[in-house]
This record gives C-alpha cells, sequence and structure tokens, in this order.
C-alpha cells in the first residue's frame, strides 16, 4: 500500500512539472538599441507565463554640441547591465516587465567656452574658466518597471520595451582648470550655478528605458 501511495505521488509530481515548465528549453537572442545604448539581450523560458532576460549594452557616440557659446562633448564609458523578469498574461504578444538596471559609470560632460559665459550671473572670460568637466551622478542600481511588446524567445520577431528606471535624483560634480579656478568667489558662483542644475535635473529621477530590436530563437 505505501508503495503504491509512493509511486502516486510520484507521478503527480511529474505531471505538476510538466504542466509548468515548457514543452522545451527556449533559449532567444536579441540585438536593440534605445537609450541604454546599443547592446544585446539573452531571455530564458522558466515557465510558460515567464520568462529571465539579461542585457548588456554601450554607448558608443560622444555627442557634441554648442549650447549657450559653450561646446560640449558627453560620454558614458563603461557598459550597462540589466536583469529582467517577463510575465506573459496575454500570450507572447504582451510581457509585463520588472528587474533592475546597473548603470555602468555616470555621464560625464566636458564643456569649453567659445565666448565669455555668465556663471551665477556674473561675466567670465573663457580663459578664467577654461575647461569644464561636468559629472552626473545617480545611484548604480535602479529597479525598473515597464512593458513589452513581442517575444525575445522563440522564432524571429521585433521586440519592443518601454519603461523607467529609478534612479533618484541626479547631483552634479564640476571641475575647472581656467585662471580662477582655485579663486573663492568664483567657486562660489560655480557652487550656486551647480545648485541650479541639480534643482534643474529634479525630474530626471525616473531615466526613460526605451528600446527596439530583433530577437531570434534558438
Amino acid at each position: 500500500m505505501q508503495r503504491s501511495h509512493f509511486r502516486t505521488a510520484l507521478l503527480s509530481a511529474a505531471l505538476v512539472a510538466g504542466l509548468s515548465a515548457p514543452a522545451s528549453a527556449q533559449i532567444g537572442l536579441t540585438a536593440n538599441i534605445g537609450t541604454l545604448g546599443v547592446g544585446g539581450d539573452v531571455a530564458l523560458a522558466v515557465a510558460p507565463l515567464i520568462g529571465l532576460r539579461g542585457r548588456v549594452t554601450v554607448q558608443p557616440w560622444e555627442p557634441t554640441r554648442t549650447v549657450d557659446q559653450v561646446e560640449v562633448t558627453a560620454s558614458m564609458s563603461s557598459p550597462n547591465i540589466s536583469a529582467f523578469v517577463d510575465f506573459y498574461p496575454l500570450g507572447r504578444t504582451l510581457r509585463l516587465v520588472g528587474g533592475v538596471v546597473k548603470f555602468g559609470s555616470n555621464i560625464q560632460v566636458v564643456g569649453v567656452p567659445l565666448e565669455p559665459v555668465e556663471i551665477n550671473g556674473v561675466t567670465y572670460q573663457p580663459e578664467q574658466v577654461g575647461s569644464v568637466t561636468g559629472t552626473i551622478l545617480t545611484k548604480e542600481f535602479a529597479p525598473y518597471a515597464g512593458i513589452g511588446f513581442g517575444s525575445p524567445i522563440g522564432g524571429f520577431g521585433l521586440v519592443v520595451d518601454l519603461g523607467v528606471a529609478f534612479q533618484g535624483a541626479p547631483g552634479v560634480a564640476v571641475s575647472t582648470d581656467g585662471l580662477l579656478s582655485t579663486e573663492a568667489a568664483f567657486q562660489a558662483d560655480l557652487d550656486a550655478e551647480i545648485a541650479q542644475i541639480e534643482q534643474d535635473l529634479e525630474p530626471f529621477r525616473f531615466y526613460p528605458v526605451v528600446s527596439i530590436g530583433f530577437s531570434i530563437g534558438l
């Protein structure tokens, strides 16, 4: 009798496992581009309605623009690494996504004044300011929530993700190498300008994460 009960329990466990796991291991690769940079995903189906994804992206570009007579170049040197859990409530067309984004490095901005510039209401000559190096400081790890369209697992298709990384209010660190870089009055004006910039950056505590790519199943 005990042997019969054991056999029944074993068969029941096997049936439950078969219903809760994918029919076969499903793995997908995705190449994408978006606000986190250019990179790719590796996705794994762990249950009929749940998938796991890992993503690595890099920012290969260093855009340069002239803003208020200051030539500005922005860069982010290290790759971003993300981990996601995909939930499929309506089949493979729609995904609810949660996870975490690890920002590889802070955004660095280098500016060179081309003409006299105003800092905290005071006008300074380019040689007095020199080059300005600013770093936008955020949390290294940011929780993520979003939605996705298309399946990164199985077949070939278009994959779109729309979401937000909750990175917190950015801080700003600035240094200069001009003739007045060590002067107390100039530094006080610069600190006041930094405080205003940090206030302007308050809305960017939520970093938009948008990506589009093509996936292929293995």
